[in-house]
């Protein structure tokens, strides 16, 4: 099983919940964004382009919590990622906002082997969490496809739950909230793009799993990719 370079776009995904009596659970509890807490994943991908290709690689990586900061004129909450013991030195900071409605995605910057890229910003504010923290809560989300040619792909977010027991590297944590996003695309060739995504954030912790599963159909033939990140190790 050879190693491979670790996406940020695995990494984007945080986050998650405490039941209360009667109370809705609270945001920071769910999506702690605790300067210097650090925590350590691992991702195992799979990819397959029919019955005799498929392909699979490990990586782990690190994420910190940096200090608030401003940002075009807003705060924003700052995660540095490195990849650990990859081919490549990869950087990733990614830029989270917060506001009254939830806590969502700003922006990133890439730094590889040693070379800023420009930072990107989304247009407009892509919800990693939003409330009310309730079974049933909908939004929309915008996620770009692995699979080539890489597409953005429009995605239904739903609670599914906030009573899931996930056990990973890292533990077992218990009054986890459970999200789904999925989502298809046809695309002006004819092929067809699905993706389906869950994700658990545990109390006090934040994200602890995250499944990610994309579909190309074209002429045919099916070309699939599976990656699972969990949560290895965390200090607050």
């Amino acid at each position: 099983m050879k190693r491979g370079v670790l996406s940020g776009k695995g990494i984007f995904f945080l986050v998650f919940l405490l039941l209360g009596c009667g109370r809705e659970p609270d945001l920071d509890t769910y999506y702690p964004l605790t300067e210097g807490m650090r925590r350590t994943t691992q991702t195992k991908i799979t990819e397959t382009a029919g019955p005799d290709k498929m392909e699979e690689r490990e990586s782990r990586a690190s994420l910190i919590y940096l200090p608030a900061q401003e940002l075009q004129g807003k705060t924003v909450f700052p995660m540095k990622s490195n990849q650990i013991g990859g081919p490549k030195d990869i950087t990733i900071v990614i830029y989270l906002g917060k506001d009254q409605e939830g806590i969502f995605l700003v922006g990133h910057q890439i730094t590889l082997d040693k070379k800023i890229r420009e930072p990107k910003f989304m247009e407009r504010k892509d919800y990693l969490l939003k409330k009310p923290l309730k079974v049933g809560n909908e939004w929309s989300a915008e996620s770009g496809s692995y699979l080539k040619p890489p597409e953005k792909v429009q995605l239904k977010v739903v609670i599914e739950s906030l009573d899931e027991t996930i056990s990973v590297p890292a533990g077992t944590f218990k009054k986890c909230l459970k999200l789904t996003k999925k989502g298809d695309k046809t695309l002006k060739n004819g092929a067809a793009v699905k993706i389906e995504q869950t994700l658990w954030y545990a109390p006090g912790a934040g994200f602890v799993k995250f499944i990610d599963l994309q579909t190309m159909t074209e002429d045919g033939k099916t070309k699939i990719r599976k990656s699972v990140t969990q949560l290895e190790s965390i200090e607050k």
